[in-house]
This record gives C-alpha cells, structure tokens and sequence, in this order.
C-alpha cells in the first residue's frame, strides 16, 4: 500500500509537469491533481497519527486497570 511521503513525490511530479504544461487547462488539471495527492498524503498522515495514538491509549488503559487490580488485591490481602 502506498505511503503518506509516495503520494507527495506524486504531488510534486504533477506541480513539475503542470509547470511545463504548454496550456492554461492542462496546468490547472494537475495542479488539481497534484492538490488532491497532497490532501490524499495528508489523510493518510492523520490516520497513521490516528491509530497511534488510539494505540498508546488503549495501553495506557490496560496498564491503569492492571495498576488498580494490584492495589485491591494489596488491599484485601493486608486488612
């Protein structure tokens, strides 16, 4: 599957070719599609971000629960 920065070096190919592009309309049709790459690369830079940081929630979550399953058990077994 392709990547956050692969969809940027799409970007800036189409920015290159649309700066060379000979008419008005074909170098605003890849500048739109250069636009698009790059709104692309930053969706999939928020869903990375995303799922990180869902990740390290969910961790600290299990370790939350565990730190207070010790301290009841420390509690039951000294009355």
């Amino acid at each position: 599957m392709s990547s956050g920065p692969e969809f940027e070096e799409f970007a800036r190919d189409c920015v290159m070719l649309a700066r060379q592009a000979n008419s008005p309309e074909l170098r605003e049709k890849l500048f739109d599609i250069a636009r698009e790459w790059m709104l692309t690369a930053m969706d999939r830079e928020d869903a990375r971000n995303h799922a990180k940081v869902t990740t390290q929630y969910a961790a600290n979550q299990q370790v939350k629960v565990a730190c207070a399953s010790s301290s009841v058990e420390e509690a039951s077994e000294n009355p």
